[in-house]
């Protein structure tokens, strides 16, 4: 770790994608989506959408890999149900 410049923090910035989630409101509330390079949590009630969000952003990464446009994404669920 070391010092970093607002120059630099601003560069690094401007390289982060958002990931449409598939909902305008959604979007909104997220200010454009989730972000490329970070740790997105979500929580919620069961039966809430957690899942279906998750398969949305996998195929939403899926048809960017198709146009070329390459998108890192790991899916971890977590549930003791399994």
């Amino acid at each position: 770790m070391g010092f970093t410049s607002a120059s630099e923090l601003h560069a690094q910035r401007e390289s982060i994608i958002q990931i449409t989630t598939g909902s305008r409101e959604l979007d909104k509330i997220l200010e454009g989506g989730i972000e490329t390079g970070s740790i997105t949590e979500l929580y919620g009630e069961f039966r809430s959408g957690k899942t279906q969000l998750c398969h949305t952003l996998c195929v939403t990464c899926q048809v960017c890999c198709l146009l070329f446009v390459v998108l890192p994404v790991v899916v971890l669920v977590l549930s003791s149900k399994w």
